[in-house]
Parts: structure tokens; sequence; C-alpha cells
């Protein structure tokens, strides 16, 4: 799909992945890239507002951050340094900084990993997620490698049937629409689709099956 490249969000992931992308042709493939920019590269009609990459561990998400130290802030900068540990996450102006690369915190059963970095005017980040409860895009980790083409770079990304399953979770009633639109125009893999709702109660799953079929929405 051909991006235009004037758009902020292109440009940045332009830039990051001329640092992280070359782990992604080993197997196993280090992270995937997630959220609304995945969905964009898939045919789903959304601009999205951040850029988001899913570490398949802990470990690959400082690797994943090694790779950005360009682009944290240096010793000689202002930064907001994150307690470590704790059950809060950092605040919406925390970036990696090069006293902390990577913050973590734990709350209500799930564990979450992140850094994050400001590129080309938009904010790019990686996050590891453990959780007790249902992750949909836990699932789409360990799936088969879906790609998808973006300018020279065949570049891994979480199936959009994983990121609907996360939108249904999440009550995201307009983002549910435009992912199931999506997927009635492009097509999608049923035996997928059936995975990525396995978190879902059944009645849930089972209504978003059949609005792949009726103009209806979960």
């Amino acid at each position: 799909m051909s991006v235009p490249m004037s758009r902020r969000w292109a440009e940045a992931l332009r830039l990051t992945l001329k640092r992280v992308y070359d782990p992604t042709t080993r197997v196993p493939v280090p992270w995937l890239l997630a959220g609304e920019a995945s969905l964009n590269l898939q045919g789903v009609t959304i601009e999205p507002d951040l850029i988001e990459f899913r570490a398949i561990s802990p470990f690959a998400a400082a690797y994943f951050a090694q790779l950005m130290k360009p682009y944290e802030a240096p010793d000689t900068a202002a930064t907001i340094v994150y307690r470590v540990g704790g059950n809060m996450a950092p605040s919406e102006s925390w970036r990696s900084n090069i006293h902390q690369r990577i913050v973590a915190w734990s709350v209500g059963g799930k564990a979450t990993w992140l850094g994050r970095w400001p590129i080309a005017g938009a904010t790019v980040q990686v996050t590891y997620v453990r959780n007790v409860h249902p992750d949909p895009v836990g699932l789409g980790l360990r799936a088969e490698t879906r790609r998808v083409r973006f300018e020279n770079f065949d570049l891994p990304v979480v199936p959009f049937e994983y990121l609907l399953a996360e939108a249904s979770i999440k009550s995201q009633l307009e983002l549910t629409q435009r992912i199931l639109h999506a997927m009635r125009t492009l097509g999608h893999d049923p035996a997928e689709l059936r995975r990525a709702l396995s978190p879902l109660p059944q009645e849930k799953a089972a209504r978003l099956q059949r609005s792949l079929e009726f103009n209806i929405i979960s």
C-alpha cells in the first residue's frame, strides 16, 4: 500500500525502521508493528496518532530501546525520571532518556515495559505486556508472522484480526467498525479470526463474526 510520504507518521516510521528493522528478518521476530499504524498499512482507513511496536519479551523491548539510542534525550537535557517499579504508568510527557530507556510498572494483573521517543514530530513507542487477563495482541505476537510492504521494508505486523479483538475488548466501537469494514472489503483468515476472538466472551465473539456478513457492529 502506498502511504503519502508527507505524513509525519510515515516519516517517523521510516526513520525508526532504519534503526530497528534488521532484527525483524530473523526468527523469532522480536517485535511487530501494532496499533493504528499497523491497521493503516493493512488497509484500515485511519490516521495513526502513535506508532506502536509490541515486543515479544522485556529483553526484546530493551534491545529495541538500545537501537533507538540516537533519539533518546541526552544527559544535557532536562528529563523526567520515572520512579522505578510501582503501580502507576509514567506521564504522557515521559520520554526515553539516557537515565531511563525503559520503564516498567504493574497494576491489576498487567505488567508493562515501555520505551517512548519523539521522532519527526510523531511519537514512537515499544511495549511489552504481560497480562493475566485476555490479550489478543499477545496472541497475535505468537501467530504466523504477517508482513506488509512499506517502502523497501517487509514489515511484520500484528494481524488486523487480533487488533479487531483488542478494539472490541476496549469497547472502541468506531475503530471496531473501521476494521470490520476493511475486513469485508479485503477479506480475512477465518481460522485466524477464531483464534483472535478466543479471549472474548463467546456471545461477543459470535456477534463480531456475524457482523462480517451483515453490516452491523459489535
